[in-house]
């Protein structure tokens, strides 16, 4: 049984009911603003061009507890940015239940995708950020929430277990999610966070395994990790796989202005590079 519903001038949503599943068909495409790494600019879509359906479960909607049209939303963005404009994306759904809640909030909430005139400006959407950090001390955790604070009050979506992590959710998942979904990542270390990080212990552990995996596929350019050392020598806070990092030595404290502004133009990637000027003229 299936049960068309249209999205907008340019892409289609077909409901399909299946045994079992409840598969959402996504086709075409539209601008986004961003892309979930499920589908980023290093996608199978990109290196193979002549794929054209892709089949996805409803990814993080259990142990993680991401709501399930946050998770539709997040795939659906990724899909139109880089898919091809014949290609197709399903997204299986299990419970029925969960399958009508999306589709009736897709139906409320899709509109026809008018592009923007020269005049309109799109809202600059948050850098998501996620700070890892080992529960050293309680000035410490002190320290790393005033950090997180300090960057939400200055257009930073900075994300951290003390405020995201709900008790009933699963720990590696959350984790997991949150690495998954970051467009920055904040490591704050220090002599605690280099131990566990380097004998992989406790929660400081696992997400070392996921982000080794991660900066093996990114390009030795990227700036995806930013590496913050809270121990009075750089070396004496830093685990291993982390010491060829250009890191920001912050020791002080919270408010230390030049490390702030440090920090911000990071997240932001504004990158300050004086004008190059002529050869001069008696060379």
């Amino acid at each position: 049984m299936t049960s068309p519903c249209t999205h907008s001038k340019v892409a289609r949503i077909l409901l399909s009911l299946w045994p079992m599943l409840h598969p959402l068909r996504v086709r075409d495409r539209r601008p986004r603003q961003y892309a979930v790494s499920a589908f980023s600019s290093e996608n199978i879509h990109k290196k193979n061009p002549s794929i054209r359906r892709v089949s996805a479960p409803l990814l993080g909607a259990g142990a993680g507890n991401l709501p399930s049209e946050v998770v539709v939303t997040s795939l659906t963005e990724g899909f139109h940015q880089s898919s091809h404009k014949d290609a197709s994306l399903v997204i299986s759904v299990l419970h029925d239940m969960v399958f009508q809640r999306i589709q009736k909030s897709l139906n409320a909430t899709t509109t026809a995708y008018e592009p923007p005139s020269a005049t309109t400006q799109t809202p600059e959407r948050a850098p998501r950020v996620f700070i890892s950090y080992s529960h050293t001390s309680t000035e410490h955790e002190d320290w790393v929430e005033a950090l997180g604070k300090f960057l939400r009050e200055n257009g930073v979506d900075a994300r951290l277990d003390a405020w995201h992590l709900r008790r009933g959710m699963d720990l590696p998942q959350f984790m997991t999610n949150e690495l998954t979904l970051a467009d920055r990542v904040v490591l704050v270390s220090d002599e605690k966070y280099a131990e566990k990080a380097d004998g992989r212990v406790g929660g400081v552990g696992w997400e070392t395994m996921i982000i080794q995996g991660d900066m093996a596929r990114l390009s030795p350019e990227s700036t995806k990790y930013v590496v913050v050392v809270r121990s009075p020598t750089v070396d004496g806070g830093l685990p291993n796989y982390l010491r060829t990092k250009f890191v920001l030595h912050w020791n002080g404290t919270i408010t230390d202005e030049k490390n702030r502004l440090l920090m911000l133009q990071e997240l932001f990637d504004v990158v300050r590079v004086p004008p190059l000027g002529r050869r001069p003229i008696f060379l």
